[in-house]
């Protein structure tokens, strides 16, 4: 199985030999004036530039939460832009959910709908995992609340949203996951409990 590749962005990236490159430099701290100037300078393509990861400076935005810089994105390039993956299958709704950024998340759903949501990386992970990783209880429920309790169900290609909140001992969120899966009759939400039964 490939790692997952939604780790904490606004770090260095020194200790994985990888520099942060001017546009994700200027996405992580939201700096609008830079990302222009580095538009007019090098072209709307810097957008566009990955790092060794395949982020683009919208996943580095997503992931710090840095909604006016998504807000620019959105209106210079499209809503497509907002749901560019990485090399890894990782999407900006991923990277949100991880980093509990509610208001980056609702504008996502705005512009894309609840259909990203479901989206899954490489290792099967959407965004409800990457909210369980955390134990973020308000994004659980606002994914659940939003896209339905299909969004836990398991799809036997990796770990479950409860494993996930189970291995990282978020108490709250396998209360809360337990109760989902148990108030559902669906059969594709049974294996939520599976593992942590």
């Amino acid at each position: 199985m490939a790692r997952s590749t939604i780790g904490i962005y606004g770090v260095e990236m020194k200790g994985k030999g990888q520099e942060l490159l001017p546009p994700h430099v200027a996405a992580r701290d939201g700096d609008i004036d830079a990302i222009k100037s580095l538009i007019e300078k090098d072209g709307e393509g810097i957008l566009s530039a990955t790092d060794g990861d395949g982020w683009m400076p919208v996943h580095v935005a997503a992931r710090v939460g840095q909604l006016d810089l998504l807000i620019f994105i959105c209106e210079k390039f499209g809503t497509s832009s907002l749901n560019a993956p990485t090399r890894h299958g990782v999407t900006p709704a991923h990277l949100a959910a991880r980093g509990g950024h509610m208001s980056v998340m609702n504008f996502l759903v705005g512009k894309l709908g609840s259909k990203i949501l479901m989206a899954r990386d490489e290792d099967g992970w959407t965004a409800a995992h990457s909210g369980a990783r955390t134990g973020d209880l308000t994004m659980l429920k606002y994914i659940v609340e939003t896209a339905g309790v299909i969004a836990l169900a398991d799809q036997g290609d990796g770990p479950t949203v409860l494993n996930v909140a189970t291995q990282h001992g978020h108490t709250d969120a396998i209360k809360y996951l337990k109760a989902m899966a148990g108030g559902e009759q669906d059969e594709s939400v049974t294996a939520v409990s599976h593992a942590a039964v």
